[in-house]
């Protein structure tokens, strides 16, 4: 069995090193020690000058190896030493405070990561002395009157930790086979809210991996869910962080042997159901999404929902038609959409139909456009909505139509008292009616003018569209312009079958107002007045920020730089950069001027730049159109990634994303939970962009 925990104590620093750079204590550059290194007798020091990082000695590896009777391997594409001396091996890795004895059989952290440095000779691979010494149990003495070290190959030393911190939950060789806490033992000196504490799972082959959780060191306590992708011999490495600085961290080898457990919550075996059920998991994995089944007994007929997010729950609603015993399931699949099923649990749907008429609602007064529709559970073939004349009881049919909503708009010859209803005709040919509704028509004359709405900007010819519950004898349009209070009348020969139309003229620039006025029994009719604005010259639309085949480095770049700063997934950033300027071809700049904004994430406001005038759309009754809206703009794509993030990393509503930020799966469900996108799709996409380009690589760590 690999004994992690035991190897990194036999590695670590002796005691004897904590007085030998008292006087250095605090320094963080490095430089000349005046102080000689003798290795078996010989004095190496001018081949290998000792310098001094984070108050530890570093040598150059390859003479006080060879010094030793050893040897020293140098792997210039992994940047890696493989020193030997005899039956003794350790590996080591440029920049890295991991390193490995024994063919990676064992492994350790240690307190300062190897160095190139190029005093004396040429480049040098400078690693801490104390490390060499005992990676191959040989003795190492002060000689404080001198200033010397000696090191004796014949000799062995004591040795004590590294680090003082310990994973106290779990030893070398547990098995992982589902969610767990992982404890800590924490020095009380690191113990504060600036400090990260971070899990980190790494390959070992790789010397690679992907933070788990992490948190500020006030939690000693972190959960594990594990991913079926992570199934292996794992480290396990529990880091402290500050400001992205390694400071401490220990390590454990562990198996991660997922036996994947579904269950399906939310219904209960035999249970018979009349409305909507709620359905959730307990999963002992954490999946890329889940689905839920449900499968009717008795005819097969099987309903698979879409992709769920694995946290959350899906409500379904059965109909009149669904009534009958089903089967339901939950489906969960892991990055390579393989798929895991919970028991099936059966129950039964005994639904009564439900029709009703909403829209209107009792003793409601109506004096305009009202929508009625048909609220029902059950399937189908022909509606008819009714109305029932309160004083003479008389009843006629307002709409018949196969489904769908009815907008009634009901005239001064309506006024009065009524009953309003819906009948359907169901896919047997069987007839259903609603509750009666009762209410009062008030038939007020109306003219309601839509074809412009509020501020928008009109570049081209408009339809002039309307609505009215009067058969008007006359119509026209009063255009003004604001500026100079000048005024022009659409008054074509009436026609109620036609829509007219408004074509801008040259004399019509800048800001406008419509209202429309109609003839009705010899009364004017008059809709509000509607302000918008007139653009008649070029209209600047988006641009690229890059060639799309360079977009993808482009924006890793920016995202990887994020990370290192932030800790937040760079393969999520630069999926979410991806998706949503579409290969950054779709940048917005201002419509009016051209101004470019290098706003890559469509954030309104106002930015470092200043804004930019971009379109959104609104709605005026009842019609979408397009207004002006202002949007932020920056000078640089730098300045326009950090604002993105700095939302993410500081409004209160992302707090549940910046728990799992370092995870682009868990991330991607926890942004869409926040809020961030309407695309119920928003979390799947982002996933399939980061598969479909391994985008993951980006997250990789090494400690």
């Amino acid at each position: 069995m690999i004994n992690v925990k035991s190897i990194s104590k036999v590695i670590s620093i002796f005691l004897l090193l904590s007085f030998i750079f008292t006087p250095l204590v605090g320094l963080e550059v490095e430089g000349a020690t005046n102080i000689r290194l003798v290795v078996n007798g010989s004095d190496i020091t001018h081949l290998s000058e000792p310098i001094i990082v984070k108050d530890r000695t570093l040598v150059p590896i390859r003479f006080v190896v060879e010094g030793i009777g050893g040897e020293v391997e140098w792997n210039s594409e992994e940047r890696s030493v493989t020193a030997t001396r005899g039956d003794s091996e350790v590996y080591l890795k440029i920049d890295s405070y991991l390193f490995s004895y024994n063919n990676g059989e064992e492994y350790g952290l240690s307190d300062v990561a190897p160095e190139i440095n190029n005093l004396g000779n040429g480049d040098r691979t400078y690693v801490p002395l104390r490390l060499i010494t005992n990676a191959f149990g040989i003795g190492i003495e002060w000689d404080g009157e001198n200033r010397v070290v000696n090191i004796d190959s014949n000799e062995t030393s004591k040795v004590e930790d590294f680090f003082q911190m310990d994973i106290t939950s779990h030893n070398d060789g547990d098995i992982i086979t589902g969610e767990e806490d992982i404890s800590v033992d924490i020095p009380e000196e690191l113990i504060n809210s600036e400090n990260k504490l971070r899990l980190i799972l790494i390959e070992k082959d790789k010397n690679s991996g992907f933070i788990i959780n992490e948190s500020s060191t006030d939690n000693s306590t972190l959960k594990y869910m594990p991913k079926m992708s992570e199934n292996g011999d794992k480290l396990l490495i529990a880091a402290i962080y500050k400001d992205e600085e390694f400071l401490a961290g220990d390590l454990v080898g562990v198996n991660i042997n997922i036996n994947p457990e579904v269950s399906l919550n939310g219904v209960i075996e035999g249970e018979t159901y009349s409305d909507s059920i709620t359905l959730e998991n307990t999963l002992n994995f954490f999946p890329k999404y889940v689905r839920y089944q449900l499968k009717n007994v008795e005819s097969e007929r099987t309903i698979l929902s879409g992709e769920q997010d694995p946290l959350g729950n899906y409500t379904w609603t059965p109909t009149f038609e669904n009534n009958g015993t089903y089967e339901i399931k939950s489906i969960a699949y892991d990055e390579k959409d393989n798929s895991y099923e919970s028991d099936g649990i059966k129950v039964n749907f005994a639904l009564e139909r439900v029709l009703t008429l909403r829209g209107v609602s009792e003793g409601m007064e109506i004096d305009d456009a009202v929508n009625l529709i048909a609220n029902r559970n059950f399937n189908v073939n022909e509606t008819h909505y009714l109305i029932r004349d309160k004083g003479s009881e008389e009843e006629r049919v307002l709409k018949t139509m196969p489904y769908g909503g009815y907008l009634w708009f009901p005239g001064p010859e309506d006024a009065g008292e009524y009953d309003l209803k819906v009948r359907v005709e169901d896919t047997r040919g069987n007839l259903h009616d609603s509750p009666w509704v009762g209410v009062e028509v008030l038939g007020t004359p109306k003219l309601i003018f839509n074809g412009i709405g509020p501020d928008e900007v009109v570049t081209g010819e408009k339809e002039l569209k309307y609505k009215t519950n009067v058969e008007l004898e006359d119509l026209k349009f009063i255009f003004t312009d604001k500026e100079n209070g000048s005024r022009r009348i659409i008054h074509d020969d009436f026609n109620d079958e036609e829509i007219p139309t408004y074509s801008p003229i040259g004399t019509d620039s800048g800001k406008m107002t419509v209202y429309a006025e109609g003839v009705y029994n010899g009364q004017i009719l008059s809709t509000e007045e509607v302000e918008f604005n007139v653009y008649l010259d070029d209209i600047h639309s988006s641009k690229p920020i890059v060639e799309k085949d360079k977009f993808m480095d482009f924006a890793a770049k920016l995202a990887v730089e994020s990370k290192e700063n932030t800790g937040m997934s760079a393969a999520l950033q630069t999926a979410q950069a991806i998706l949503e300027t579409g290969w950054g071809q779709y940048v917005p700049v201002d419509k009016y001027t051209g101004k470019f904004s290098y706003n890559l994430f469509g954030i309104k406001g106002e930015g470092t730049n200043g804004s930019i005038i971009s379109n959104t759309w609104e709605v005026y009754n009842g019609v979408s159109y397009r207004v002006d809206d202002y949007f932020r703009a920056y000078n640089n794509e730098n300045e326009a990634w950090q604002d993105h993030k700095n939302i993410l990393l500081n409004l209160e509503r992302y707090k549940g994303f910046r728990d799992v930020m370092y995870d682009s799966t868990k991330g991607a469900w926890a942004v869409k939970r926040a809020g961030y996108a309407t695309d119920p799709q928003y979390p799947i996409k982002l996933m399939d962009i980061i598969d479909m380009y391994d985008l993951n690589k980006l997250d990789e760590v090494e400690i």
